[in-house]
């Protein structure tokens, strides 16, 4: 009886184990993928709101540094960007090289759009006066994440905050 021992360890798997371990598998990956597929939806939109922040902030630094004027562009939409430079004149963020302080577009951050506030314009120019410029406003949304509002207000105050999805980061706007 040894041999038929030896056999019976040597078996392996059945197909029916097989398929069962696949099933179970599929079953856990359609439960995951929708909530991963959120996840880094929210992680783009969390990520150009950060982004534009941090680059509101540099402006108005580099105007003061400078003692000069820093002038943002923003076109917004499905296929949006903004850019900055340093000169009183706006530059064309859709233009390559044209504006030589930041460029950020939507190829930096695929499915999200951008939408300007209400009631804000499409540039601002931070003056080398303590950096003040006009209020900016833009919100940044996918339709897996939810929206998050970046306001900047004429002191120079940079503020994130949460139009709605589950943003758990940010506070309300």
């Amino acid at each position: 009886m040894p041999g038929r021992r030896a056999r019976s360890l040597l078996r392996g798997l059945t197909l029916i184990e097989l398929m069962v371990v696949v099933t179970i598998v599929a079953l856990l990956l359609m439960v995951a993928v929708p909530s991963f597929t959120s996840f880094i939806a929210r992680g783009r939109v969390s990520g150009a709101a950060e982004a534009t922040s941090q680059d509101l902030q540099l402006m108005k630094s580099e105007s003061l540094r400078n003692n000069g004027d820093v002038t943002l562009s923003i076109s917004p939409g499905a296929t949006w960007c903004y850019g900055a430079v340093v000169a009183s004149t706006a530059c064309t963020c859709t233009t390559a090289n044209s504006c030589s302080l930041r460029t950020l577009s939507s190829t930096d951050f695929p499915g999200v759009s951008m939408a300007l506030q209400t009631g804000m314009g499409t540039s601002s120019t931070f003056s080398a006066l303590r950096g003040l410029g006009q209020a900016v406003g833009v919100e940044y949304s996918n339709a897996n994440a939810g929206t998050l509002r970046v306001r900047m207000t004429a002191s120079g105050q940079v503020s994130i905050c949460r139009v709605s999805g589950s943003f758990s980061n940010y506070a309300a706007c």
